[in-house]
């Protein structure tokens, strides 16, 4: 049986195979950018793509301990991502998978193929412009790059 990096490495790896493939991954020892090449590599299936991002986010962004400038070298580029793929949430209702205080901010990042979206609290105020160009690594100030991922929460489609 093919191991699960196997399994996001090959290019004909089903939905299906790539979803049972991230159930079976044991204990984190791969570097981040081995979801983000996979990520990045527009030559992959857009859903392909999506899962390795939440892989990414699931295995190296520990909230409360990553920075918004440390996630935006995990993505190393984030060729996937389109600025207006990031929502600012500023008003609440409904669940949002996330826990979250005042002053936070509170974003959608949508996954490639229109999976699904990651949700991020984020310390401090920012608009989605300024979190797509950060999470692109085109505009980190002291501010920005600093700002602490408080958590992490997923709605994923399928």
């Amino acid at each position: 049986m093919e191991s699960p990096f196997e399994m996001f490495q090959r290019r004909d790896s089903g939905e299906a195979e790539l979803r049972e493939a991230a159930e079976r991954l044991g204990p984190v020892a791969e570097p981040p950018s081995f979801w983000s090449a996979i990520a990045n590599d527009a030559s992959r299936h857009a859903t392909h793509r999506g899962l390795a991002v939440v892989e990414l986010v699931r295995r190296h962004v520990v909230p409360g301990a990553t920075t918004l400038g440390l996630f935006a070298r995990m993505l190393d580029g984030a060729s996937w991502l389109a600025d207006d793929d990031v929502t600012a949430i500023t008003e609440i209702s409904g669940k949002v998978p996330v826990r979250w205080s005042p002053g936070d901010t509170v974003t959608s990042i949508a996954l490639p193929g229109s999976r699904g979206a990651i949700y991020l609290a984020i310390s401090g105020s920012y608009s989605a412009l300024e979190i797509a160009a950060a999470l692109h690594g085109v505009w980190l100030n002291t501010r920005i790059s600093a700002a602490v991922i408080r958590d992490t929460g997923f709605n994923l489609e399928g």
